[in-house]
């Protein structure tokens, strides 16, 4: 027995739906395949930071399949900034002086997949001379020679000169000193921000080997030639410079240890070119070769620095020992330039070791 029913709505429109779907297919072509979602990750990009403040983080381009849309930095494990894909750098100027930082860098696709994120080696900023805005001064940290030391000044202690030109700030603020009765020296404490706004800079201060003693002041000035200072009255801002554990390389081939080597704080490289005669090369009528200390933290990775300027003239070396640091092993490497000759200093293969208290 044959039942006749009537059609539901519901299978009317799926049989209209396949039908006009046959229709479009003939009229058009098959429809293209749809492509399966991006769940490919960038590579983890190839970085490196330094400096003592700020302190900089650089890296290399990561791979991907699809474009990579943005860098994600982290310091201390939490994210502090998403940078566009042509960047590769970010400075880090929210410092607090004297203090551990460990950098990492992720890359981010367009589809949204991460890379592993680059751990980096730990660095240590440099103490830090903060002048707030309540007309206070504080030192975060100790200021030692042969290391840099960061000055962070409240724009609102100078307020008067403020003069402004073509929608842009046309005022700065300088930060001046001297080391131990020397030449005064000078560094801006203010930066032009995106915008055309004077904001806050850290400035750097070189405390040279064997300094005592730290005089500052600060003068800000417009293009009508206002002038206002921040010197204490006029007696100005002074401190006293630490002298840091230093280690001499000489050119008699000893080696002399001033103090000693403690975890957590500077170690001083001092190195006699003498040593290391070889590959004294030249180019473009200058010093074709350099000298660098290499110097392994217990049984981390290999890290080095730059002994020598442009002049082959020597440079002191500082060391950042890590509060779990028990174990410095250091040594030293000519390089031309030129020919690309190499020679070593390395205690004939078994490197300078030091043990810290």
């Amino acid at each position: 027995m044959q039942h006749n029913s009537t059609p539901t709505t519901a299978s009317v429109i799926r049989r209209v739906s396949v039908l006009l779907l046959a229709a479009s297919a003939a009229l058009f072509g098959a429809a293209a395949p749809v492509s399966a979602a991006d769940t490919t990750a960038p590579t983890a990009p190839d970085a490196s930071a330094e400096g003592a403040g700020p302190l900089s983080v650089y890296w290399a381009t990561a791979v991907d399949d699809d474009d990579v849309t943005a860098y994600r930095v982290f310091r201390n494990g939490r994210q502090i900034a998403t940078v566009p894909a042509d960047a590769n750098s970010y400075h880090d100027h929210a410092l607090t002086g004297n203090t551990w930082y460990t950098y990492g860098v992720q890359a981010v696709d367009a589809a949204g997949n991460t890379s592993p994120t680059t751990t980096l080696q730990p660095l240590k900023s440099a103490p830090l001379l903060r002048f707030p805005a309540d007309r206070d001064d504080r030192v975060e940290g100790v200021l030692e020679a042969s290391r840099p030391v960061l000055v962070d000044f409240a724009t609102d202690r100078l307020p008067k000169c403020r003069s402004r030109y073509a929608g842009g700030d046309a005022w700065s603020i300088n930060v001046e000193y001297r080391v131990d009765g020397g030449p005064v020296q000078s560094q801006p404490a203010t930066r032009l921000n995106d915008d055309r706004r004077q904001v806050t800079a850290l400035a750097p201060l070189s405390l040279p080997l064997g300094a005592r003693n730290l005089e500052l002041w600060f003068v800000s000035g417009d293009i009508t030639g206002c002038t206002e200072y921040d010197s204490r009255f006029g007696a100005n801002y002074r401190y006293t410079i630490e002298q840091p554990t230093v280690v001499s390389f000489n050119a008699d081939w000893s080696e002399s240890l001033t103090g000693q080597v403690r975890k957590d704080q500077t170690l001083t490289v001092r190195y006699d070119v003498a040593r290391l005669p070889q590959c004294r090369e030249t180019l473009r009528g200058m010093p074709g070769w350099h000298i660098d200390v290499f110097y392994r933290l217990d049984d981390g990775p290999t890290l080095a620095k730059r002994l020598t300027d442009h002049d082959g003239e020597a440079l002191p070396a500082t060391i950042d020992l890590q509060p779990s640091t028990s174990r410095v092993e250091i040594w030293f490497r000519v390089y031309g330039q030129v020919s690309r000759c190499t020679a070593y200093d390395s205690d004939h293969g078994r490197n300078y070791i030091y043990q810290t208290v």
